[in-house]
């Protein structure tokens, strides 16, 4: 018998694609707060249960599944999907997936700045680069904090040297 994803009810609810409830939990969806989660799964998970979660519904396990939620959960979560519906007027930065205006878009960069950015600041690149640049190539897209922390980053290496 199927439950939802969220909260355990019985039954068939709304189907929200992987990459949807992903989106969702970076914009702040947040099952714990909003009172949605079993008991259960928070004694079992301690202290940290919304990172763990959090960590899974975006990198982990539950990040590749689409989601069963019922009539209850769907009504919380549709604000936060709302936001997750990406434009032609947004970006996700492809280090931290941030959802922000493709007017302030930072950088776009190819495989090799991304990988120092990776060394350099222990980002984690999500899937694969997300837009083309004007010439036509493919490039990773850093929203302004991730830019920021490279930077510094950078900075602090070349002094080292």
């Amino acid at each position: 018998m199927a439950v939802c994803d969220i909260c355990d009810t019985p039954g068939q609810g709304t189907i929200v694609k992987a990459g949807d409830m992903s989106r969702a939990v970076r914009n702040g969806f947040n099952p714990f707060k909003a009172g949605l989660a079993p008991d259960i799964m928070e004694e079992m998970v301690g202290e940290s249960s919304y990172d763990s979660w959090r960590e899974s519904a975006i990198n982990g396990p539950t990040s590749t599944t689409d989601w069963n939620v019922c009539a209850d959960c769907i009504e919380v979560l549709k604000p936060y999907l709302g936001k997750a519906a990406k434009s032609e007027d947004s970006h996700t930065c492809d280090f931290c997936g941030k959802i922000f205006a493709r007017s302030d878009t930072v950088a776009m960069v190819d495989d090799s700045v991304a990988e120092k950015m990776e060394q350099l600041c222990g980002f984690h690149r999500k899937g694969q680069a997300s837009a083309l640049d004007p010439a036509g190539r493919l490039r990773w897209v850093a929203c302004q904090e991730c830019t920021n922390q490279f930077h510094q980053a950078a900075k602090g290496f070349l002094k080292k040297q």
